[in-house]
């Protein structure tokens, strides 16, 4: 329950929603295991991506991350989170090729021809 108040408290009027773009801007940070090159791959500064990363922490009630001087090591739970935010940008992704094969039906064209019957033959 604690959770759930912290989430209500920190996204203020999208009250429980996830952000996607702090899941996003994390799986860059989880791919590279590295602020600074998740932030080149971004183009976006680094105290964007840690501020981004930090209230997806806040939101979620957990670490994701061990920030050693050595760099950063993904925690267990950040390995959760993982997981889940590839299935949802792969989700994603299927859904912008099915509209956009949906619309592709709409507004092509479509060729429709009598079927031959086997065996039988017409006389012009």
């Amino acid at each position: 329950m604690a959770n759930q108040s912290r989430r209500n408290v920190n996204s203020g009027s999208s009250a429980g929603q996830l952000n996607f773009h702090q899941l996003h801007i994390f799986q860059m940070v989880a791919t590279h295991l590295s602020f600074s090159k998740a932030t080149e791959a971004m183009e976006i500064t680094q105290p964007a991506v840690s501020i981004q990363v930090k209230e997806l922490e806040e939101f979620l009630g957990i670490t994701l991350f061990h920030r050693r001087p050595r760099g950063l090591r993904i925690t267990k739970a950040g390995d959760a989170v993982l997981a889940y935010s590839q299935q949802i940008f792969a989700l994603s992704n299927q859904l912008v090729d099915t509209v956009q094969e949906m619309e592709d039906l709409q507004t092509g064209h479509l060729v429709l021809a009598p079927a031959q019957r086997q065996g039988s033959m017409s006389c012009l």
